[in-house]
């Protein structure tokens, strides 16, 4: 897909063919994101229990061909970027979506990327409230980026995620925690809420 977004884009420069194009791409980056990362969540597995040790031999494999899929994913998430932008695909504004989008297949990855950090160190118990600081940490680095760029909708988007991150840990994560453990979380998240309430103050005009 990547191959041929690039000729398209360089050399037949045919506006059907990059439509179709462009839209197949955002159909093989869903692809990824569930059932690729899950085959690739299913090899970790793999690599780190053996099941069939006897028969087979177990390397590293596993586990980088992760990292060579992420390169793939970023090269094909940007030749649809710029193929969109430099034969005007689509007349409609995207900018909103495709940033939205950007940051929402970002967040996927590192969170699927915990996971498997998680996993291969032996803490797989932390998945839960590894992933909400992960996503409070992205939440306060897009509002950062909003400000920045002065993008009202990314600080929207940030603030919204933020909300979400409160929810699941007050429904779900904190329940089996230990009392110093909900201090810690409840004192990182007022921090995280006073550096915003800091920077929106300084920088609102």
């Amino acid at each position: 897909l990547s191959v041929l977004t690039f000729i398209n884009m360089k050399k037949t420069k045919n506006e059907t063919l990059g439509k179709i194009n462009v839209l197949l791409n955002l159909l093989g980056i869903i692809v990824f994101l569930t059932v690729g990362l899950y085959q690739l969540s299913a090899l970790r597995e793999s690599y780190i229990n053996q099941p069939g040790a006897k028969m087979y031999d177990y390397s590293a494999f596993n586990i980088g061909i992760r990292y060579v899929s992420y390169v793939f994913l970023g090269i094909l998430l940007y030749l649809s970027l710029q193929s969109n932008k430099h034969l005007e695909l689509f007349k409609i504004k995207l900018n909103v979506i495709t940033e939205l989008i950007i940051h929402t297949v970002i967040l996927w990855v590192l969170s699927s990327e915990l996971i498997n950090i998680l996993d291969l160190s032996g803490s797989n118990e932390q998945h839960k409230l590894g992933l909400s600081i992960l996503a409070g940490l992205y939440s306060f680095m897009m509002v950062g980026i909003g400000i920045w760029k002065k993008k009202q909708f990314i600080r929207i988007a940030a603030f919204s995620l933020f909300g979400l991150v409160l929810v699941k840990l007050f429904l779900y994560d904190i329940a089996q925690l230990t009392t110093i453990a909900k201090t810690i979380v409840f004192i990182s998240l007022g921090a995280i809420l006073l550096v915003i309430s800091y920077m929106y103050n300084k920088f609102k005009d």
